[in-house]
């Protein structure tokens, strides 16, 4: 059955009944727009003006959108796809002739989609399809268009209120209201590109089915796109094209970070892609924090980044393909270009200045983790001390890893352990040591197996009024573990397979290698051929250090009120430190020989030496074991004698350890001592003393 060419009814089935000029109908039931229909009672004048039509009690079946345009326009080709698998009307009236009929739809919805191609096309591509919801509001249909009122759809999550106007002549017009919401997760993924969030949005526009054009405004709240944790879109202006989306001037923040986002376009429609998005980011108003960085890009449970720690400003161009040829391995290629300036940098506990970075990233197999990227630093500048460390650095396929790093004039005291240890001093006869260190490092390997080496050079260091000499120590990176195999050439995917981290391993604290130190401090005074510090948090040390004269007088300017005294002390010690194993953070646990082989303090008339010690001090099992120390004694005016220790000290780890010492004062005359006693006036003789010491360090017996 048709009207001026327009299908309205297909197997109609109906009790007909005329009424002086009225057409009566009841129990009408017909096929239509792909679905039945089912009408209680209509009444249609067919001698009157327009053709009035009146229907009571409408209820529709699996009534299809595309099938609709299709009965009414002879249109074939629709491109918006939707379901009414229930609708009521209560009821439905206007004319025929013109066609006017409008009436108060209640619906529950399913299939609603928008594709690149014909609805009946067999090879189409969804742009986006919703989940099954309801909808309410006014259908109306008119010589030109079948148009959705204040219209409200409502899904589990989304709700949208809207007009729609859909034209027999291949045209679309829109209007979204403000404060309607749509919850991504009712959206089924866009061509493949998994997205969360939740969007408030407001929009207008049309145009013809091929080409409408749709403008707005739109927020969203925690916004993930293809994977990455964007954050929250406070505002954007939006433009909807078919298979096209351009958000601009857009406001996006995350954490602590806010970042302006001048361009966002996402393109289904770019050659052989899914998809591609191009973005320019801006980070200079208020600075990308490296922690919010990591959290957008899935890192922030990775304990390994929390001791990376910057804010960037500056900005960066952004590419990311997926599908097609330009995607080699299927999973989606991010490509990002940017120069950023430094500030608040921390990098693995070590504060710097500030800086600046030009690199270049390349992610092209996401599921290979960090071997699945490569990185161009082209020049990396960090300030620290006065002085600047330059590096530039590349990351290959397979976490490959080269850098060259060069430091220069950097202040001692801008290193944290020092500056930690010399800072809140309210003493003002405590001086500070003062040198500046250099350095060249060349570094190598994996990212997570480094290996490479640093000559370092440590001008000479004033303490106060002395100079020590300069030093030159080289440090060696040493990996233990063995190189993952790399991919054959030629492979598809150049990442390979990347292990996922290992959070057990993690905390079990496990070495993956070894800094091996040697070289010398202040001309050698202290020296190493193989000191090793292990590559863990918790760090070990084991080796050999050896001190040939170390001028110990000098140390002392580090003590408060030493330098610039009357009368500072003078002197040098030699020894041989055997480490068998040092906690660092336990230095009590330590398993350790010392072997003396000299030492001699001087201050005023006073001297103490002591000669070469064979049998060696031993620490283990959180004890001290002193042998004979035997030291010699002079006061002054030719007093000389000699003073033995030896003994133990245990428990060393307690804030008071345990004391089992003997001490052994050779004789000396009495004559030579000087004593001035009350009603002495001569003494004769000689003194000696063998004194045990037992008890603690607080409280000695």
């Amino acid at each position: 059955m048709s009207i001026d060419s327009k299908y309205v009814a297909h197997n109609l089935d109906a009790q007909l009944e005329l009424r002086d000029e009225t057409v009566l109908v009841q129990a009408l039931k017909a096929g239509w727009a792909g679905g039945r229909i089912h009408i209680d009672q209509a009444t249609v004048q067919p001698f009157a003006t327009g053709l009035p039509l009146e229907v009571k009690g409408v209820h529709i079946r699996d009534f299809a959108l595309p099938e609709l345009m299709d009965d009414l326009a002879g249109h074939p080709h629709a491109h918006v796809g939707l379901l009414l698998s229930d609708a009521q009307i209560k009821e439905f009236s206007g004319t025929l002739d013109p066609l006017s009929l409008e009436g108060i739809l209640a619906a529950d919805t399913r299939d609603f989609g928008i594709y690149d191609k014909p609805t009946i096309a067999k090879n189409k591509s969804a742009f986006m399809e919703l989940s099954a919801g309801a909808l309410s509001g006014v259908l109306a249909i008119t010589p030109n268009s079948i148009e959705f009122r204040n219209t409200t759809l409502v899904t589990r999550r989304s709700r949208v209120n809207a007009s729609v106007a859909i034209g027999f002549d291949e045209t679309l017009g829109i209007q979204v209201r403000a404060g309607s919401v749509v919850d991504f997760a009712d959206i089924t993924p866009l061509v493949g590109i998994h997205i969360a969030g939740r969007a408030t949005l407001s929009a207008n526009g049309g145009g013809t089915f091929g080409d409408p054009q749709i403008q707005g405004k739109l927020k969203v709240a925690n916004f993930e796109f293809g994977g990455f944790r964007i954050g929250d879109v406070e505002q954007a202006d939006v433009r909807f094209e078919p298979l096209r989306i351009d958000l601009t001037n857009a406001v996006v923040r995350h954490g602590n970070s806010a970042i302006d986002v001048p361009r966002f376009a996402v393109d289904f429609e770019d050659g052989d892609a899914a998809v591609v998005v191009k973005a320019d980011v801006d980070t200079r108003r208020a600075g990308l924090r490296l922690t919010d960085f990591f959290s957008m890009v899935g890192r922030d449970e990775d304990p390994r980044f929390a001791s990376l720690k910057a804010v960037g400003r500056g900005q960066a161009k952004v590419y990311y393909v997926l599908g097609g040829g330009r995607d080699t391995c299927g999973g989606g290629k991010l490509l990002v270009r940017s120069h950023m300036h430094l500030s608040r940098v921390n990098l693995f506990d070590e504060p710097y200045d500030g800086g600046e970075v030009d690199f270049r990233l390349l992610w092209d197999d996401f599921d290979a983790g960090d071997r699945g990227m490569e990185v161009d630093v082209y020049s990396a500048v960090l300030s620290k001390g006065g002085g600047e460390v330059v590096a530039s650095a590349t990351v290959r396929h397979g976490a490959v890893l080269h850098a060259d790093v060069v430091g220069n004039g950097v202040s001692l005291l801008s290193l944290n352990a020092l500056r930690e240890q010399f800072a809140n001093s309210d003493d003002t006869t405590r001086v500070l040591p003062e040198a500046e260190g250099s350095f060249v490092a060349v570094i190598g390997g994996t990212l997570t197996r480094l290996e490479g080496s640093a000559d370092i050079h440590l001008s000479p260091m004033r303490l106060g009024p002395d100079v020590m000499p300069a030093s030159d120590i080289r440090l060696d990176i040493v990996p233990t573990s063995k190189p993952q195999p790399r991919l054959p050439p030629g492979a598809r995917c150049p990442g390979g397979t990347s292990k996922p981290f290992d959070l057990a391993r993690y905390r079990r604290d496990l070495s993956d290698g070894w800094y091996r130190i040697s070289g010398g401090l202040f001309g050698n005074q202290i020296r190493s051929d193989g000191l090793e510090v292990s590559q863990q948090r918790s760090k070990r040390v084991r080796g050999r250090i050896n001190l040939d004269k170390l001028d110990i007088g000098k140390m002392a300017n580090l003590v408060p009120g030493i330098a610039f005294s009357a009368k500072p002390p003078r002197g040098d010690v030699s020894a041989v430190i055997d480490l068998k194993d040092m906690a660092v953070d336990k230095p009590s646990a330590a398993n350790a020989r010392i072997t003396l082989k000299g030492l001699d303090v001087r201050r005023g008339v006073q001297r103490f030496s002591m000669g070469e010690v064979n049998i060696p001090l031993v620490i283990a099992d959180d004890t001290i074991s002193l042998p004979n120390l035997p030291m010699t004694v002079e006061l002054g005016e030719g007093l000389r004698t000699t003073v033995s220790l030896n003994g133990l000290v245990t428990n060393i780890s307690a804030p008071s350890p345990q004391l089992d010492l003997r001490l052994i004062l050779a004789p000396v005359q009495l004559s030579e001592l000087g004593l001035e006693l009350p009603r002495v006036q001569r003494a004769t003789g000689f003194l000696a003393a063998d004194v045990t010491i037992r008890g603690t360090s607080s409280l000695p017996q």
